[in-house]
């Protein structure tokens, strides 16, 4: 571990060294040692390890960020979130602003990359299709989707072991976060291993995707007992300006969408008990940074609509 006088610039300099040094590969899960960083100014500790998936072979990046102080008892409360690099990079940012955790944050992402990484996550966060095949991707034929059952199975029997060594983790207080087909994620991941967490939140989940495949298995299963959701929604009406956004995918993206119920979200919540938040003044891409900072109470959320 680095000493609490190493500057936040020469740990970053280390991780980095260490992830290039790390070898990867093998049937197994790779594991690579762990290395600890001081992450804000109130001596967060981030401690960062790689994995490879056995099943898909996706080399993942995860980050594993404690608060600073003596641990309780049971161990601290922990959010599991997917997209983890953009969460690793939200989390130095605000906690380099001073922000401070009152739960360890496991930030679950892929090896190599500081944003999204497209075509491991329309694989890992979609299931099969409702003849349990894999399938090209809707929004692009050059992405498989279908691997969300092996990722489930890669998070709890591999992901949570590994972070438990390295960090006093209570999974009974846990919450899975995600957002777009990460939300779906979460859903699926609702439906199948109900138990597997304590609250899972859906970040305006990719619902349309596949004719609304997920949400009419939602719809059509029995709740599971005890299950706490979150679901917030972004404001569809916002204009969402990203790279490569052609009148074309806009397009395709509207007819995609159209498979879905105007009044999903009033559905699933009424079915779940859910709680539900609109956040009027994000749209679907800003609401990520949004959602999860308000999740760790670095922002105040807009109240339910």
């Amino acid at each position: 571990m680095l000493s609490r006088k190493t500057s936040v610039r020469r740990a970053l300099r280390l991780g980095a060294l260490g992830a290039i040094l790390a070898a990867c590969g093998g049937s197994g899960p790779h594991v690579d040692a762990p290395r600890a960083t001081e992450a804000s100014a109130q001596a967060t500790r981030r401690v960062r390890f790689h994995l490879v998936a056995p099943e898909s072979g996706h080399e993942h990046e995860i980050d594993v960020f404690v608060p600073s102080g003596t641990p309780p008892r049971e161990g601290y409360p922990v959010v599991l979130a997917l997209d983890g690099n953009r969460v690793s990079a939200l989390l130095e940012e605000a906690l380099g602003a001073g922000a401070r955790l009152d739960v360890a944050v496991v930030a679950l992402g892929y090896r190599g990359t500081r944003d999204f990484a497209v075509r491991e996550r329309a694989f890992d966060y979609t299931p099969t299709t409702r003849e349990g095949l894999r399938a090209p991707d809707p929004l692009s034929s050059e992405r498989e989707n279908g691997g969300a059952e092996a990722f489930l199975r890669f998070v709890e029997e591999v992901v949570k072991p590994e972070v438990a060594r390295r960090a006093p983790i209570d999974w009974r207080r846990s919450t899975l976060f995600g957002h777009s087909y990460g939300g779906l994620f979460v859903l699926y991941a609702m439906l199948e291993r109900p138990r597997a967490f304590a609250r899972y939140v859906a970040v305006d989940p990719s619902l349309w995707w596949r004719d609304a495949q997920l949400f009419e298995r939602l719809m059509r299963e029995a709740p599971p007992e005890g299950v706490e959701l979150e679901l917030v929604q972004a404001n569809p009406d916002l204009p969402h300006e990203t790279a490569g956004r052609t009148p074309e995918r806009v397009e395709l993206r509207q007819r995609l969408h159209a498979a879905l119920p105007a009044d999903a979200y009033a559905q699933l919540t009424a079915r779940y008990g859910a709680r539900y938040r609109y956040e009027a003044a994000h749209h679907h891409g800003s609401l990520f940074a949004a959602s999860l900072r308000a999740l760790l109470g670095f922002d105040p959320p807009v109240e339910a609509r």
